[in-house]
């Protein structure tokens, strides 16, 4: 199989340039349903008129269905997949489980491949997605070249990888932080870009340690190493950016098609080439993690935008004019931008003068002088952020695609009838198929309005019937969280420093301690589990099986798939699976799920539409929501600059403090990955009533990052409500003295 090179198409003018420079593949995403919304992205018609094109010239059409689903979003989902398979495109890319189910029902000659925000990072979920029959995955970013190359050696599915574009600071489909912060869900295609904020690090005393961008990753640029990528057995090197501009698409993919030709032959790429990535967007590059790097060189804390490329300093400065002593060409129609006193100038450059001639280009060595009117000082740097050669070229083959497109007599040969795309959004015809699919009581009815066929006794559930949950970070903690009334403790998974894993042995105490007093213990599972991870759960399989505990709970697909497969009975997905629909809990149930933690993402009023037949659920009301999962510890960074780590994580705790204020607790677990925690606990004790209302069969808190007494003072507090021993309001309180301020999160407002 041919090596491929996946474009991304934000819009039409990018989708012409990537096509005509040679992509392989071009990726997408519809009015509706994928992952950039804030893209201009493609209408149906659109879409059908973009296969004709880039079919007619041998590229192939992906489209992006990669958010995740909503239960009255179901049926338009359905209809939207038909209409892609008809429009003619080859392959969806898809995060929900059930648009997985839905297109092998409604759509089976659909290629489907697993997106980046599945968070497939180990052997076992892409076995996991093998036997769902998935045609290929999209790899975490985190993944080094050995860890590509152990999947690749256990699985014949197509991989892709990315080799360019921006990285995002957390594992992809395991970031909240947009939506708990803003309302706005990178889960749904809306993320606002926390990561490229500014921040604060601050220690447990309010001292300052840092200041900048600091989640702010550089952009990855594999260039140069694809020959080791070819070598380690990737299907597709796909390239990130559907949010940039044309030239940019035309540029990387122009490049790394050329790079691609010089590593099959054993040759290094062309180093004009290679410079040309910087001069359409760039943040600084770096090799990401690809050869196992974590430290400060991935980062660019001093800015979070285009860099651009030095080509100058500012020698000289008369009223009107500016002199650039130049290290690279300067041409008229180039963007510059010059830095002074924290202030950035950026402007077109209009005219350029050399020796007092005017010039279309100025050389490295010469002096040229340009119109400026702001205010710069001798000695600021100049960048170049825009080549107006490289626009002008992309605008040429834009004007070249559509006098072909204009001049084609070719007729679009789709696969068949279409709903549309805009009115598959908000169809009202019910499909009997499609209901079929979407099982156990959840019907539509003619009008269109959803109905839930739940018993009559569902509805006006008191708080006495849920039950409580509490995750928990030590043994201790484990014994105060039973004594004060938990009917289940799910312990185990990632422990926050100084906390350490405990031996099998001091687990067992821990179970013992529950089953003497009646409480249920679940053991978790750590939320990242890389394949050397994976490798030490599966040689401790039979100490898991020994201590017997009432269930094991997971989270993410690669552990799903190991204790399944090995027959515990008992396996409960978590949140971090971001289960939000009735058939993604349907194929949960179908795979041998015992129990669901619904994602935090879901209003109330969505969680009481869900069907649940068969299922646990379970929803976190208490705690602080995890918001971040990184393989970059910016305490090793920032605090130990020489790079050899000195266990800061051990002496102290750190805080992000963002421009607003609010302070996000970090904790570093046992594989030194960081997690960011929210700046306030959500808190629901006085809206248990309603929570059970919505059909919730436990109420969580989670008090992994809390003292055994605060453990205590938690459980109790909700003990007590559930019991309708004390007033909710009272116990709320009782728990303003216990941690931070409060938020409702998603129960009310839900996301964008």
């Amino acid at each position: 199989m041919r090596l491929k090179i996946l474009a991304p198409a934000g819009g039409w003018n990018s989708l012409l340039a990537a096509v005509k420079v040679g992509a392989d593949v071009v990726y997408l995403g519809g009015k509706a349903f994928n992952a950039r919304q804030y893209a201009e992205n493609f209408s149906l018609d659109e879409m059908r008129r973009a296969v004709e094109f880039s079919h007619a010239h041998g590229t192939e059409v992906y489209v992006t269905v990669n958010t995740l689903i909503f239960d009255e979003e179901l049926e338009a989902v359905a209809h939207y997949l038909e209409d892609l398979y008809d429009s003619g495109v080859d392959a969806v890319i898809f995060q929900d489980l059930a648009v997985l189910k839905l297109a092998k029902r409604f759509s089976p000659k659909l290629k489907l491949i697993a997106s980046t925000q599945t968070t497939t990072h180990n052997v076992e979920a892409v076995r996991f997605f093998e036997k769902l029959g998935v045609d290929g995955v999209i790899l975490s970013r985190e993944l080094s070249l050995d860890e590509i190359r152990e999947i690749r050696s256990k699985t014949d599915l197509w991989l892709e990888t990315f080799v360019h574009g921006a990285l995002c600071f957390s594992y992809s489909g395991a970031c909240l932080m947009s939506s708990i912060i803003g309302g706005r869900s990178g889960n749904r295609g809306r993320c606002a870009q926390p990561c490229r904020k500014r921040y604060s690090l601050l220690s447990s005393k309010g001292k300052v340690l840092a200041e900048g961008h600091l989640l702010s990753m550089k952009d990855l640029n594999l260039s140069k190493h694809l020959r080791e990528l070819v070598d380690a057995g990737v299907d597709s090197l796909k390239i990130e950016g559907r949010m940039r501009r044309p030239e940019y698409v035309a540029t990387t993919v122009d490049v790394y098609r050329k790079a691609l030709i010089a590593a099959l032959k054993g040759l290094n790429p062309n180093q004009r080439d290679i410079k040309r990535l910087s001069l359409v967007f760039n943040r600084g590059f770096t090799e990401g993690y690809l050869y196992g790097g974590q430290g400060r060189e991935m980062m660019n804390y001093e800015r979070p935008d285009n860099v651009g490329v030095k080509v100058g300093v500012v020698s000289s400065t008369k009223r009107g004019f500016l002199t650039i002593s130049l290290s690279e060409d300067l041409r008229v129609g180039d963007g510059v931008e010059i830095a002074c006193n924290g202030e950035k100038v950026g402007f077109i450059v209009r005219e350029l003068r050399v020796g007092g001639r005017k010039v279309e280009v100025a050389k490295p060595g010469e002096e040229a002088t340009l119109p400026f009117n702001g205010k710069v000082r001798v000695g600021a740097v100049v960048h170049k952020t825009r080549d107006v050669l490289t626009v002008e070229w992309t605008e040429q083959l834009i004007r070249n695609a559509l006098r072909e497109a204009s001049h084609s007599k070719a007729k679009l040969h789709g696969r068949g009838r279409s709903h549309g795309c805009e009115e598959a959004v908000s169809t009202t015809q019910s499909s009997g198929s499609i209901l079929a699919v979407i099982r156990g009581g959840v019907a539509y009815s003619p009008a269109g309005e959803r109905t839930i066929q739940r018993p009559a006794s569902a509805e006006g559930e008191s708080a006495s019937l849920l039950k409580l949950s509490v995750s928990v970070g030590d043994l201790e903690s484990i014994r105060r969280a039973v004594d004060a009334g938990a009917e289940r403790v799910i312990f185990g998974g990632d422990f926050f420093k100084p906390r350490k894993p405990l031996s099998f042995n001091r687990l067992g105490e821990g179970v013992d301690y529950c089953r003497e007093h009646g409480v249920e213990f679940i053991l978790s599972t750590p939320r990242i589990t890389r394949n050397r991870e994976l490798q030490l759960i599966k040689e401790s399989l039979n100490h898991v099986k020994s201590l017997n505990p009432d269930g094991v709970i997971v989270g993410n697909y690669g552990t799903l798939n190991l204790f399944l497969e090995e027959g515990f009975s008992h396996v409960y997905a978590d949140y971090f699976l971001n289960v939000t629909n009735s058939l993604s809990i349907s194929i949960m149930r179908e795979l041998g799920v015992k129990g669901v933690t619904l994602s935090p993402e879901l209003t109330l009023k969505q969680i009481a539409s869900l069907h649940k037949d068969g299922v646990e659920v379970e929803c976190i009301v208490h705690g602080p929501l995890e918001l971040m999962v990184s393989e970059h510890c910016i305490l090793r960074s920032i605090l130990s600059p020489s790079g050899r780590c000195s266990s800061p994580c051990v002496k102290d705790s750190y805080f992000l403090r963002d421009e607003k204020g609010f302070l996000f607790p970090l904790a570093c677990d046992q594989s030194c990955r960081l997690h960011v925690f929210n700046s306030r606990d959500l808190c629901m004790v006085d809206e248990l009533g309603r929570v059970a209302d919505a059909g919730a069969d436990y109420v969580r808190v989670d008090a992994r990052l809390r003292k055994p007494e605060h453990v205590q003072s938690m459980v109790k507090a909700y003990r007590e409500v559930i019991d309708g021993r004390v007033d909710s309001f009272e116990a709320k309180k009782r728990l303003r003295g216990v941690g931070a301020s409060f938020t409702r999160g998603h129960f009310f407002r839900g996301v964008l």
